[in-house]
């Protein structure tokens, strides 16, 4: 699994969690949604090949 779908599982995982509320686990539940929403390019020579 790639890992941004690896990402938005743990995000809903941890969405989930209500006994999860600290601030920490919060930062962590909306990073991972921004990463989810604007992963990082793919840097040029690691593309996927297309065959």
């Amino acid at each position: 699994m790639p890992i941004i779908g690896r990402a938005r599982s743990l995000h809903t995982l941890l969405t989930q969690r209500t006994d999860l509320a600290s601030g920490t686990m919060t930062a962590l539940r909306d990073d991972l949604a921004e990463f989810c929403t604007h992963p990082a390019p793919t840097p040029p020579g690691l593309e996927p090949d297309p065959t």
